[in-house]
């Protein structure tokens, strides 16, 4: 049983807080017993897993030209904890990662949704998740990205949300680029 953990006796209930060197994959036998001494026994696996990025996978929205920050999280690691982006180019939009303290920060330069991964480690283990940023333009109110922008892998389900809020009253046509081999999507919205 990983270290740190506990079987009651009484309830099988399994308790505790695993310690750092029972990270990994374990197995070990509970064996249950009733009054009149009946056994039964049981082979149970249990993964530790270190440290996790708890941030959602959407950071908060910003606007362009505007000062930006946010704080990345992650909960079972020992530290120190060391911060970088695994994808994505952050310094292309004007931003900043501190690998120290996990801090995304400066004023972004370029509007569009961007996608980034963003990878913890400490002494034990890494992690890595996906995140999506969006940059508005105040002057047209849309996150509109790059024809490059990447939001779907082949062969996993993904969802893509668009949102097209005109700033000035009037018609206003929207026109997406091919999203996928068997997805357009095309529209005229008139007020």
């Amino acid at each position: 049983m990983p270290k740190g953990l506990q079987l009651d006796a009484n309830t099988g209930e399994l308790t505790g807080t695993p310690t750092t060197d029972s990270l990994g994959s374990s197995s070990f036998n509970i064996v249950a017993a009733d009054s009149q001494n009946n056994f039964e026994p049981q082979s149970v696996s249990l993964k530790v897993r270190g440290t996790t990025i708890l941030t959602s996978h959407f950071l908060p929205e910003t606007m362009l030209s505007a000062p930006y920050r946010m704080q990345f999280q992650a909960v079972g690691n020992s530290s120190p904890v060391e911060w970088r982006i695994a994808q994505g180019d952050i310094d292309l939009i004007g931003l900043q990662l501190n690998p120290q303290t996990g801090e995304l920060s400066g004023t972004p330069t370029k509007a569009g949704d961007f996608l980034l991964s963003v990878t913890a480690q400490d002494q034990l283990n890494r992690h890595s998740r996906e995140f999506v940023l969006t940059v508005k333009d105040p002057g047209t109110g849309l996150a509109a990205g790059s024809s490059e922008t990447t939001f779907a892998r082949f062969g996993k389900l993904s969802t893509l949300g668009l949102l097209l809020v005109p700033v000035l009253a009037g018609f206003a046509a929207y026109q997406a680029r091919r999203l996928s081999a068997l997805c357009v999507l095309r529209g005229v919205k008139h007020s």
